[in-house]
């Protein structure tokens, strides 16, 4: 029996885990999974870490309760103040943090993160060895948390890590507008000392002018053994193996430095459930046109509504009046409407939209859905990439000043940063042809989206466990 330990230490990232087990687990019978369960994982899915069908190798008892104050504060920030404004918050107390009154601090930050590293490590070593683990599947090498203890103990004990690919890795373009990086400082009479020797002593690579670890962190790292060359190109660090979804993201990795040996193009472990909805679509729509009550002669739209509030992209007042926006537009093209649900997202808050804007909210899961889709409606996610592989023409809506370029090399889809021209768009978008042929080839279709996911990350795990 090959012992595999999926390292659970994000939360928006377990389900999907989750999910990956329960295929490995049902189609190979020479794997034994395990599970690593983080703090955060525990406190946001307690039910289903409670109910966990696979061994849990740590235990969830002597993880640290200390953070509910913390939680709480998190809370009422993430209600009344936006993302923006609390990056801004950040970046004045920030330049506080880097004046001389502050040098005891941070020589005391970076010895807690580095003990604490050496602790963890001491810990969760020892319950590798002793559970006879074989392989670890990660979540990424430039992440914090329990995430550098994995990568020391795959480099320090030879056990390999594969990085699996569950969603799209955050790239430059999003790290550098979504998460508050630390400046490279012109150093003046104020500037700490420490500052100072971190910028000329800390080895990996700034975009900007800026790092992407706060220094404390970015030294613990270094002296821990497991900083990573590239924090903003993922695989760039310790792991052994990085996953992608296809040819497109494997080209941009090696554009970026990432050796064409450590890629391995799999597929998105989602599309297999996907792929065995989508050869059933034509049975699956007649389904839903009856539970959901939908007329047959008209065309069916997908929205997968934006998580602005939830995300903190926007506050909760500006979420509904965008919510507002979008509902109205569909309601007037008078098709069937079939609401998606974040995880995220409370569907009891979101109840009365369908008397309101005569729509549906799913009880199925998207991929389960998003087959039947004539038109679907998204903002920038990894769905967009299961639409166009199902053939679904689709709407990239972005009137929140993201911006993003991560899908200009797609040809079929229309992304509308323009509200005045969603309706417009809309009803060309259900009626016109789309050719998806180039796209198909630059999303390695006919390679990656045919059921086998599963089966590839199987043949992956035994060549890493031969080798």
């Amino acid at each position: 029996m090959k012992n595999i330990l999926i390292v659970a230490t994000q939360p928006q990232r377990f389900l999907d885990q989750l999910n990956l087990a329960k295929e490995l687990d049902s189609t190979c019978v020479n794997f034994s999974i395990l599970f690593f369960i983080g703090e955060k994982v525990s406190q946001v899915y307690k039910k289903e870490v409670k109910e966990l069908e696979f061994k849990i190798i740590n235990n969830l008892s002597k993880l640290t309760q200390d953070s509910k104050q913390k939680i709480s504060i998190k809370k009422i920030l993430k209600t009344f103040v936006t993302t923006k404004k609390k990056a801004s918050l950040r970046n004045y107390i920030n330049i506080l943090k880097n004046t001389k009154l502050f040098t005891r601090s941070l020589i005391k930050q970076e010895s807690y993160i580095l003990n604490e590293l050496n602790k963890k490590y001491e810990y969760i070593s020892k319950l590798v060895v002793e559970n006879k683990i074989k392989v670890l599947l990660i979540n990424g090498d430039r992440h914090l948390g329990d995430e550098p203890v994995f990568l020391k103990i795959s480099k320090e004990l030879g056990v390999p890590s594969i990085i699996v690919y569950l969603v799209d890795y955050a790239d430059e373009e999003r790290i550098l507008k979504n998460k508050m990086t630390t400046k490279k400082l012109k150093p003046s009479f104020l500037t700490s000392r420490y500052i100072v020797n971190s910028q000329e002593k800390l080895k990996y690579k700034i975009i900007n002018n800026k790092y992407y670890y706060p220094h404390p962190i970015g030294n613990a790292l270094q002296k821990f053994g497991v900083i990573t060359k590239d924090p903003y190109v993922m695989g760039s660090g310790a792991s052994d193996i990085l996953c992608l979804n296809n040819k497109h993201s494997k080209d941009l990795y090696q554009e970026n430095g990432i050796n064409e040996k450590k890629i391995r193009v799999m597929g998105d472990a989602s599309s297999d459930r996907l792929h065995g909805k989508y050869i059933q679509k034509y049975t699956i729509k007649k389904e839903l046109l009856k539970k959901y009550n939908l007329s047959n002669d008209k065309r069916t739209i997908v929205i997968a509504l934006p998580q602005l509030g939830e995300h903190n992209l926007l506050s909760w007042e500006d979420h509904w009046i965008e919510i507002f926006f979008l509902m109205s537009i569909l309601k007037k093209l008078e098709e069937n409407v079939l609401i998606s649900l974040h995880p995220k997202m409370d569907k009891k808050e979101y109840q009365f939209l369908e008397s309101k804007f005569s729509c549906n909210i799913l009880d199925e899961r998207l991929t389960d859905v998003l087959p039947i889709a004539d038109v679907f409606i998204a903002t920038f996610s990894s769905t967009v990439i299961w639409s166009v592989l199902c053939g679904v023409k689709t709407i990239v809506v972005d009137f929140y000043g993201l911006n993003y370029t991560m899908y200009d090399f797609l040809t079929s889809i229309k992304i509308v940063d323009d509200k005045k021209l969603l309706q417009q768009n809309l009803k060309e978008m259900l009626y016109r042809e789309v050719d998806f042929s180039k796209d198909w080839e630059s999303l390695s279709r006919d390679d990656v989206f045919d059921g086998k996911t599963t089966q590839r990350y199987i043949e992956l795990i035994d060549e890493v466990i031969d080798s």
